[in-house]
């Protein structure tokens, strides 16, 4: 040991460090640590989000179809509360998932009798696919299951897999569509909008007591749970602007109702004709869409039309609603306040329930002729399927 480390140690020694010393030494290091660490669950529940397979509108109607199902087995006492949807299912669940199904859209009780009129409104089979496509995502990408078969392991003698991806759950689907055939439900795929529709719905849409924006629009108040009826809705110039603004976006460029909802003020340009001949047109470019989710979508081109063919012009559509509601930046398509007001929050689009509703409703009142019937309608805008509406009055 040398001579200078030891005359250290003895000044050390004689210098002895106290108590409060230490431990304000341990707060100063604790300080410069990070305050947490990430444990594997946050980890596990963050790429869990990242990764949920469905657009986020898709995921919040999957969770809505899981809490009626929750709710309609808990209140029959087929299951606990918070039982149902979990990663460790019961040997039940391919059943109580089924009955679910059955409830909602079967034309069958389960004493295996005819639904009679006091039995409810029975759903279409388009409607069964989409409860069991809930099913699977709930236990497949949710609870961490996956897309296996519903199995018994030779080994643990456990059941193991999607419960919604079973024999049960398969035989059962296939027996519905079959009876739903032969009741005579509708193939969903001959019922798409066509120019004829667009046709009415702008005839109505623009006749001066709907068309006009200057009177603020009032209807009575549906109570709760109430379908909305054309008898009591009354939307206004400006909703009825966006709608013909929304319906030829949709058809001329094969684009669904959650696509169209997602455009902001950036994404549409108006390029004015410089040589006076009304040849205006708009670039509309997405900034997402359905089957191209990772960009590079090349922007739309829509030159005006002749006053023929108004029904299907963007151009005049997109000059008519932004001439009624001056939006210049944010969502294109806004929430509607009272009266038909748009919401002064840029950020807040209009939701896919709202569209839709109005969508129905405006079919109703302005192409019935063409589109009722006693299961319901599977909207088609070219190749753009949106869902099903009930237009049942």
């Amino acid at each position: 040991m040398s001579f200078g480390l030891e005359v250290r140690l003895q000044e050390e020694c004689n210098n002895p460090i106290s108590v409060d010393e230490v431990q304000n030494d341990l707060e100063a290091e604790s300080e410069t640590q990070p305050a947490s660490h990430l444990s594997l669950q946050q980890i596990e529940e963050a790429i869990r989000d990242a990764s949920q397979g469905v657009t986020d509108g898709t995921a919040d109607e999957y969770k809505r179809i899981m809490k009626r199902a929750e709710t309609y087995l808990v209140q029959n006492g087929l299951v606990q509360p918070g039982k149902l949807f979990t990663s460790s299912p019961s040997t039940d669940t391919p059943r109580l998932l089924v009955a679910y199904i059955m409830h909602e859209c079967d034309e069958i009780t389960f004493d295996n009798k005819p639904r009679g009129p006091d039995d409810g409104i029975v759903n279409t089979y388009p409607h069964a696919q989409k409860i069991r496509a809930a099913f699977t995502h709930a236990f497949g990408r949710i609870h961490g299951l996956g897309s296996a078969s519903w199995h018994k392991s030779e080994v643990s003698e456990k059941w193991l897999g999607n419960p919604s991806v079973s024999d049960v759950m398969s035989t059962y689907m296939m027996s519905l569509r079959r009876r739903k055939v032969r009741a005579g439900e509708t193939s969903t795929s001959a019922r798409a909008i066509t120019p004829t529709i667009l046709s009415k719905l702008y005839d109505h849409n623009t006749e001066p007591k709907n068309w006009d924006v200057s009177v603020p629009k009032s209807a009575p108040r549906k109570k709760k749970d109430e379908m909305q009826t054309i008898e009591n809705w009354n939307p206004g110039g400006r909703a009825r602007r966006a709608l013909n603004f929304a319906y030829t976006l949709a058809f001329m460029c094969l684009l669904r109702f959650d696509e169209v909802l997602k455009i902001q003020s950036q994404d549409v340009e108006l390029i004015r004709d410089e040589s006076g001949a009304g040849k205006d047109k708009i670039r509309v470019t997405l900034p997402w869409r359905k089957t191209s989710q990772f960009g590079e979508i090349q922007p739309f081109i829509l030159h005006k039309l002749p006053e023929p063919m108004a029904h299907l012009c963007a151009v005049r559509a997109y000059a008519d609603w932004i001439a009624a509601t001056e939006i210049t930046e944010g969502f294109v398509f806004r929430k509607l306040g009272s009266g038909g007001r748009v919401v002064a929050n840029v950020d807040e689009p209009m939701s896919s329930e709202c569209f839709l509703e109005m969508f129905r409703l405006n079919l109703l009142e302005g192409a019935s002729g063409f589109l009722f019937s006693s299961v319901g309608l599977y909207v088609k805008f070219a190749n753009g399927v949106d869902g099903v509406l009930n237009l049942r009055i």
